[in-house]
């Protein structure tokens, strides 16, 4: 992680979009020559030929007096409040600039569009309007330039870019903003053809583009960047004087002013250079006071430390493209909202699927096994779904009754059929039974709702969860069998040769298998698709079920689409700011992570929550051998072990086809209920302490720190020492659920506890295993 005072610099050079440094800054001796020295920013192809850019400078001396600035639609007001708030916040610090640029001997322009009305009688209206020049005012228009034409447009503005729904398109104003000086000697004209002649005419050959809004008007005006780059001038946006119309709602998903880098970065690739307002006036660039406050909130979250052990499977599986530091427009759920996700300590996975009609251990993995034929009828299976004992309200009481706080549901397993009504289709999928050309065209939405149950499993859950007050994860697989436009990704049945000769792009763990069935690498529009109905399944799950607390997702897709899965992320982050997500396939992107099938050794060295995952019997879906359930005192054992170091602790089951569940699970889980009433007050929302264990004891703490629980495994013996309790005369030391106090003396070593003759007959105890002492009163 990088030191505080460069993520300061990183975030603030970020949301102010300007890099521009020292050794760039014209100081103000430097001024009174006639000549400018200015730092112009570029992004320049890289050399690798593989379509990336990295940045450039390059310094110019700039004659004054050949030199324009265009101030473009700084209206007095906009039908956007948020566009009226940004352009009274920035014009002060553009009229200072300007100021300085007329002491320069620089021609400005006010150029606020439709308003020429306004300015007939003003002597800089009147100058300007005699120019003409036919050559000229062919060249006035704001087309794309050839250098666009394969570039993709960085940001979705397709709702017209304010941020405020109740904000409706039309035309409020009538002048540009008082907050700005028309001086004498500047010209007023919101005509590319006019300008472009007194440019022309008076030998200006340089133009900075200023004002708003950079990725409609800057850009597209007759005037703007690209009207001005094909008459042939040396043109120039000043970044830090600007701004755009664009809502975070939308693509790609950036907070406003990350919309903003992106869209001056696509400038610098394609249509010119950028400036800072530095070059002129000496001073450091304008920002923001959003982009400050942003700053701030995102220093704040990064020394949260919320980011994951170096030795975590999943993370080494993405970092050759998921970067360690998320972006500086990215933010984790707040505080409280990980607060919350670790007071949540006893929850239950829950693997449902397709693989549950023929009792699949290892939920839909086993499908990779099964041969060509076999995979062709699986995929039919959910014609005949139809689990008519399903009840969730019921599973829901089953859950209370067990002392479960949260569950997590399988929307979409690795197998790609969806339990609940997606409105997504596939278009594409394996046909397993023709070799020589395995894809073919579908348009099905292989969910629940084409099955003859035609119910919407997630709905039901999630309403049953919130009105038993039962917390939420929904489970979702990044990749997807059954569509071919999720190949070749994390297993799928249909591979290509990119994984075998650039096998990175997929992550570390794949590998390319000669038995699977050889496809064409995926089309653009296949890739498009991907994307889309990824996102569009997520933003499903996260606008038409309520609120949700944790969203699990799985496996990870590759480093191709990279960049739009980051993109989907924040747009989860958009839509429910405070949900938990997990890391797999996001890195440090994510809130929690899921030791999967054993516990950590010891408290983990960083502040990312986490919480085990551990199948009750042999995997998470449904076992019908009722032998492999591991019983109630190894749930919790493992439960008492995990909250001790910090974690929590989230048994699977899984049912089978008709909804039910084994009893066995029922058993095992209704007994650890009936652990958790007496001794819960030792598990739910307690926290780490400093000394988690001695021998088999396990501890933990209440949050304010004044009260410790110690989980004792053996109460056959006379007496019980713990050296790390420290506990002030006269306190009560007692056994939950347990009648009266312990009787207990002070020793060098710690406390000594004495068991009473009754708690060491078994019949006597409060429970049949692990028993809590708690001390208060402690120093």
């Amino acid at each position: 992680m990088i030191n505080n005072m460069e993520k300061l610099l990183k975030l603030m050079l970020f949301v102010a979009v300007a890099c521009i440094s020292p050794e760039n800054m014209v100081t103000a001796q430097e001024k009174t020559v006639p000549s400018m020295r200015i730092s112009m920013q570029s992004r320049i192809p890289s050399e690798s030929g593989e379509g990336g850019f990295i940045t450039g400078n390059r310094i110019e001396n700039w004659n004054p007096h050949e030199t324009a600035i265009i101030i473009c639609d700084m209206w007095d007001r906009h039908w956007c409040d948020g566009a009226t708030a940004r352009v009274a916040e920035m014009a002060p610090a553009m009229n200072e600039l300007l100021a300085t640029a007329r002491r320069q001997g620089i021609k400005i322009i006010h150029a606020p569009s439709d308003c020429m009305d306004h300015y007939t009688d003003n002597p800089g209206r009147k100058e300007i309007s005699q120019y003409k020049d036919k050559k000229t005012a062919k060249l006035a228009n704001g087309d794309r330039l050839p250098s666009e034409e394969n570039a993709a447009w960085p940001i979705d503005q397709s709702d017209e870019g304010c941020e405020n729904a109740e904000c409706q398109p039309h035309r409020v104003w009538s002048r540009q903003t008082d907050l700005l000086t028309i001086a004498g000697g500047d010209l007023i004209s919101d005509s590319g053809a006019e300008i472009g002649a007194y440019f022309k005419n008076k030998k200006i050959k340089n133009v900075i583009l200023m004002g708003v809004h950079t990725n409609m008007c800057v850009i597209g005006r007759s005037f703007g960047l690209r009207a001005m780059k094909k008459m042939g001038m040396n043109v120039v946006l000043m970044r830090d004087m600007t701004d755009l119309m664009y809502n975070p709602r939308r693509y790609p998903y950036t907070t406003h002013l990350g919309g903003l880098a992106l869209m001056v970065e696509y400038i610098e690739k394609y249509v010119c250079p950028t400036v800072t307002s530095s070059d002129f006036t000496g001073k450091a660039p304008f920002v923001f006071h959003e982009a400050k406050k942003q700053t701030e909130a995102v220093v704040h979250d990064r020394n949260r430390n919320i980011c994951l052990p170096e030795t975590d499977y999943h993370l080494k599986v993405v970092t050759p493209f998921v970067e360690r530091e998320p972006d500086p427009d990215y933010l984790h759920a707040s505080e409280a909202a990980h607060e919350a996700f670790r007071d949540t300590k006893f929850s239950v996975r829950i693997h449902w699927g397709i693989y549950s009609i023929r009792q699949m251990n290892g939920e839909s993995w086993g499908f990779l096994n099964l041969p060509d034929e076999k995979k062709q009828e699986y995929n039919q299976l959910y014609k005949t779904f139809h689990p008519a004992a399903f009840d969730a309200d019921e599973w829901m009481s089953f859950f209370k009754r067990s002392g479960l706080q949260a569950f997590a549901f399988t929307t979409k397993h690795h197998e790609g059929f969806s339990m609940f009504d997606t409105k997504t289709r596939v278009k594409r999928r394996a046909n397993y039974l023709d070799r020589d050309n395995p894809i073919e065209d579908c348009d099905v939405a292989y969910s629940i709702m084409e099955t003859p149950f035609k119910r919407d499993v997630v709905r039901e859950l999630t309403d049953a969860a919130q009105k038993n007050g039962i917390k939420t994860d929904l489970y979702f697989s990044h990749p997807d069998w059954y569509d071919a436009d999720f190949r070749p990704y994390n297993g799928h049945p249909l591979t290509t040769l990119s994984v075998k000769t650039n096998t990175v792009m997929y992550g570390n763990d794949i590998h390319f298998d000669s038995t699977k069935i050889m496809t064409p690498e995926r089309t653009p529009e296949e890739t498009n698709r991907l994307v889309a109905r990824h996102r569009e399944q997520l933003r499903e799950l996260l606008t038409n079920y309520g609120k949700i607390d944790m969203l699990c997702l799985d496996q990870w897709l590759g480093a191709d689409v990279w960049p739009e899965t980051k993109a989907t992320i924040k747009m989860i982050r958009q839509l429910q700011p405070d949900i938990l997500i997990r890391c797999r396939g996001i890195g440090n992107y994510g809130d929690y992570y899921t030791p999967e099938g054993f516990v950590p050794g010891s408290k983990e060295n960083t502040n990312m929550p986490w919480m085990v995952i551990y199948p009750l019997a042999s995997s998470f879906s449904y076992d019908k051998d009722g032998s492999k359930y591991k019983g109630a005192s190894w749930i919790i054992a493992n439960l008492a072990d995990a909250v001790a170091k910090g974690g929590s602790f989230m048994v699977g089951i899984g049912p089978d086809g008709d909804g039910q569940f084994h009893p066995k699970a029922i058993e095992q889980l209704e007994e650890t209920g009936r652990w958790l009433a007496v001794n819960g007050e030792g598990i739910y929302h307690t926290r780490a302490r400093a000394v988690w264990k001695e021998g088999n004891v396990r501890f933990t703490q209440s949050k304010d720190g004044r009260c410790i629980y110690a989980f004792i495994p053996d109460l056959s013996v006379g007496e019980i020492s713990l050296e790390s309790v420290r506990l002030r005369p006269g306190s009560d030391v007692r056994l939950l659920g347990y009648h009266q106090p312990l009787t207990w003396t002070a020793s060098e070593k710690g406390v000594k506890i004495t068991v009473p003759d009754d708690l060491q007959n078994g019949e006597n105890r409060p429970c049949e295993y692990l028993w809590t002492l708690k001390f208060e009163d402690i120093y």
